[in-house]
């Protein structure tokens, strides 16, 4: 309605008109930007205050989470969370979180007796020979003979 106030031709009325346009498309494209960014998690901090936390994450959840669990925690995409984390650390996420879920699987095999079926489970494998499989490709060695080999002398819980 503002711009039928002046409605006389003449420049400075022109000027004011295209003011008043202006403004109304600045506030349309802030209403639509707020729209978009109530489906989209605003980044807020570095990419590396994200990975942080994700590594956090992980550590904390290693053997109940799958890497899209840690996607949809720090809110990017999955392709652009891989890349950012190896950028970062120098290996995927899912790399990073088979190896804390083998780092926590060697602890117990160490410090614990429990049997191997029971530590696979701990760590977030439902199945003990994938378990076993996966650990003997990273380690070059089956859980049993590492056990064999770096046992404690601890027994019971961890």
């Amino acid at each position: 309605t503002r711009m039928h106030e002046k409605p006389e031709m003449n420049y400075i009325n022109d000027l004011r008109r295209r003011g008043i346009l202006l403004e109304f498309l600045a506030l349309a494209m802030e209403t639509s930007e707020a729209r978009l960014q109530s489906k989209i998690i605003r980044r807020e901090y570095s990419t590396e205050v994200y990975i942080q936390k994700a590594i956090k994450f992980i550590d904390m959840n290693y053997a109940t989470i799958r890497v899209n669990d840690i996607v949809e925690y720090i809110g990017f995409t999955r392709s652009y969370f891989t890349s950012v984390f190896r950028k970062q650390t120098g290996i995927s996420p899912q790399e990073y979180l088979l190896q804390c879920r083998f780092k926590n699987g060697c602890r117990l095999l160490k410090e614990t007796d429990y049997p191997v079926q029971k530590i696979a489970q701990l760590v977030g494998y439902e199945d003990p020979l994938a378990f076993s499989k996966a650990f003997k490709k990273y380690y070059k060695i089956s859980p049993t003979v590492f056990r064999e080999q770096n046992w404690t002398g601890h027994s019971g819980t961890v």
